[in-house]
Order: C-alpha cells, then sequence, then structure tokens
C-alpha cells in the first residue's frame, strides 16, 4: 500500500515552477523598457539644461554688450552644443529701436533649444 505524502511534506510540480519562471520574467521584462526610457530622459534632460545655461549666458552677454549691432554669431560649447546667435532690429520708432536677440542651440543637427529676449535701443538724434 502507497502512503501519500501529507500536506506539509508536499514540494512544487515542475509545471509550477515553469508557471513561476514565465511570471517572473514576464514582469521583468515589462520594467526593462521602462528602465531604459528613463536613463534616455536623464541624457535629455542634462542636455536640455547645459542648453538653456548656454542660451542664458550667451543671451545675457549679448544684451549688455553695447552698440547693438545687427548680427550673427555662432559657436561652439564643451558637449557637442552649437549655438547660433542673430540680432535683428525687430522694430523701429521715433525715439527708440526693439531688437529681437535669439539664440538657438543645436547639438549634432538636432534641435536642443532657443531662447528670445527683446532689448531696448535709443535712436540716434537726427540732426
Amino acid at each position: 500500500m502507497a502512503v501519500s505524502p501529507s500536506p506539509k511534506e508536499r514540494g512544487f510540480t515542475l509545471i509550477e515552477v515553469l508557471i513561476g519562471l514565465v511570471i517572473s520574467v514576464a514582469v521583468l521584462g515589462a520594467f526593462f523598457p521602462l528602465a531604459s526610457q528613463a536613463s534616455r530622459n536623464v541624457v535629455r534632460a542634462e542636455d536640455r539644461m547645459a542648453a538653456l545655461m548656454l542660451a542664458d549666458a550667451k543671451l545675457i552677454e549679448a544684451a549688455d554688450g553695447a552698440p547693438r549691432i545687427i548680427r550673427e554669431e555662432t559657436g561652439l560649447w564643451p558637449g557637442n552644443l552649437t549655438w547660433l546667435l542673430k540680432v535683428a532690429l525687430d522694430e523701429e520708432r521715433r525715439t527708440y529701436k526693439l531688437y529681437r536677440y535669439t539664440l538657438i542651440v543645436t547639438r549634432d543637427g538636432r534641435l536642443v533649444t532657443t531662447l528670445q529676449t527683446l532689448r531696448l535701443g535709443k535712436r540716434e538724434a537726427i540732426p
């Protein structure tokens, strides 16, 4: 006569172990794309922060300089960032001139950020 094991002595069957492994792999497989996307988002955020700091510094430097000259300048920044500064006369009135300063930052030809500001300038006296 065969003796059946008591419920305390019974272990997992092979099928139960395989089902547990399949469920574990499925759960881990769902988290992998989230982790890789999060790391890409961190890199993008760091790029954007560096670009914003560069753009802010360049706009302050260009807008504080006198005299206001309509021009375009380009340059490189560490981290493979390229910047383009455009200064254009936006509006000219009887007593003032309004200049638009635009700074465009790109990385490897891809736009990272654009900042703009306006500055007032005195109109030259008409003799």
